[in-house]
């Protein structure tokens, strides 16, 4: 009776429960679903319209926004990631549930950023937080920290600083629902250089991940791991960095390794690991340095600390944050147009970025301008 209630008359007879537990991922959210990336395709085919009935308003969009994300996570094509994500949001958005709609934006988020259109993303974050304030906001606390995450990317120190006030207190109180937030507070601690304290809420994590058998999760937090470690220059960080490695190979996640960018790269390039796929260590290292080039200042410890500019520096910088062509700055400080250029690579080495709207950005952030 109840399957011809569900098929026939369309009448969902089960509850209706979130599968995101308020995170911007659908496969990573209420259960670990990545297991399924391998045959997503085929799940979207057969059982995927049935399962999205049976799911109510949680169920609309699911197929195509779980495909999106699948399909992101293993490196494939960006446009249909992008109609995927899109076509799932619109479905979501006619009847269903705005958690299910942040799961798109999740996706699109991250697809700008691996684009270089990060001032896209927040402002894309901007709005829908508009929309979850008066209708969800039990989200606000994961489009916070996903916005917070688009920051380390700008090494916009200041405005991290002002998140990690809201961020969850793991020692007083470890709560797993917390998860989204915990891993984007131990990234704000690297990014620090408070690598002991990012290494402790790790392994908490990682441990979680383990028992609950949380692939995606478990990658992600050894990927960080493994950072910490390296930092602190002891600790078996290549044998965490294979574990990750491995488990993200076994079940095809490029992303979840090339989007730690510049955090993750000097790893990669310094020890020899164990990769069983060439075309998979091909797209990973070409990706991620990829992304360590747009965002050199992606949980970089010069984030934390003091920066001192030379006085020139400081000028040439103040001019050009006033709009300042190079010939029009070397003729007002008297220097020539390779001075000028001198004291740029100066003060882009020591903020940690890599063109000038970036140094301006950061300078900004540091109360330096």
């Amino acid at each position: 009776m109840r399957a011809k209630a569900l098929i026939v008359e369309r009448k969902s007879l089960l509850p209706e429960v979130s599968l995101t537990n308020n995170q911007p991922s659908l496969m990573d959210g209420g259960k670990d679903f990545f297991a399924w990336n391998l045959q997503i395709r085929k799940l979207a085919r057969t059982i995927g319209p049935m399962v999205e009935l049976a799911l109510g308003q949680f169920g609309k969009g699911l197929v195509n926004l779980a495909l999106a994300e699948c399909i992101f996570e293993s490196g494939g094509d960006n446009y249909e990631v992008s109609t995927l994500a899109n076509k799932g949001r619109m479905q979501a958005e006619s009847g269903g549930k705005l958690e299910m709609v942040f799961v798109s934006v999740g996706v699109l988020t991250r697809l700008s950023l691996i684009n270089n259109y990060l001032e896209d993303a927040l402002e894309s974050l901007k709005s829908f937080r508009v929309s979850a304030q008066k209708d969800a906001p039990w989200l606000l606390g994961c489009i916070n920290a996903l916005r917070a995450r688009c920051l380390l990317y700008a090494g916009r120190s200041a405005e991290l600083e002002e998140w990690m006030k809201e961020a969850p207190d793991e020692d007083k109180e470890f709560c797993t629902l917390e998860r989204y937030r915990y891993m984007t507070k131990a990234r704000v601690y690297l990014a620090q250089g408070r690598r002991e304290k990012a290494l402790r809420l790790l392994q908490r994590v990682e441990l979680f991940a383990q028992k609950r058998s949380r692939v995606y999760l478990r990658t992600e937090s050894l990927l960080l791991m493994a950072v910490a470690q390296y930092r602190m220059g002891e600790g078996p960080w290549q044998e965490t960095l294979q574990k990750a490695v491995s488990q993200a190979e076994e079940y095809g996640f490029v992303r979840v390794i090339t989007r730690e960018g510049a955090a993750l790269w000097p790893l990669l390039r310094s020890t020899e690991l164990n990769w069983k796929n060439p075309d998979f260590k091909r797209r990973v290292m070409n990706e991620c340095e990829h992304i360590a080039g747009l965002y050199p200042a992606y949980m970089s410890e010069r984030q934390g600390g003091n920066v001192t500019l030379s006085e020139k520096a400081l000028k040439v910088l103040r001019l050009q944050a006033q709009g300042l062509s190079v010939e029009q700055i070397a003729a007002q400080l008297g220097l020539s147009r390779a001075g000028v250029k001198y004291y740029n690579q100066e003060t882009y080495k020591k903020l940690g970025v890599s063109s000038k709207a970036a140094a301006i950005t950061a300078a900004r952030d540091r109360k330096l301008l």
